[in-house]
């Protein structure tokens, strides 16, 4: 079988670049931070006393695999499983977006500051009242 390339900005690219660690997004999705990632699951998990599955009425002990899955990055900064809908599979507005450290064109970087001198002409001091959010 011959090989395949899949065109820049296509699902099946979006899903070549999950599979290499990249986050992707879609552009009707930039304004609102929103991005995928595909988590690579975990394996030889056991169902603990008092964890949900176990409210569920799974048996304590009984063994699993928390299976590979992509998970969007919701508007709120909240991760939740993804499906992709026929409109995102027939999109072509896919593109991969920087990492931490790598912030691409649609990052923003932002700091809640305060002045912590009242000698604001000689030497100003800021402090950040909480840690950067990066979106």
């Amino acid at each position: 079988m011959a090989d395949l390339t899949a065109p820049e900005g296509s699902f099946a690219w979006a899903m070549l670049q999950l599979q290499a660690g990249n986050r992707v997004s879609r552009s009707v999705w930039q304004d609102a931070g929103m991005y995928l990632v595909r988590n690579p699951g975990l394996t030889e998990q056991v169902v603990v006393e008092n964890d949900w599955r176990a409210a569920a009425g799974i048996t304590v002990g009984t063994p699993f695999n928390y299976l590979p899955n992509i998970e969007l990055c919701n508007a709120q900064q909240d991760f939740v499983p993804w499906v992709a809908t026929h409109e995102d599979m027939e999109a072509k507005d896919w593109q991969g977006i920087g990492g931490v450290g790598e912030p691409g064109d649609n990052w923003k970087l932002i700091f809640d500051m305060e002045v912590k001198s009242d000698d604001i002409i000689s030497g100003e001091q800021f402090n950040a009242k909480d840690a950067p959010t990066i979106i």
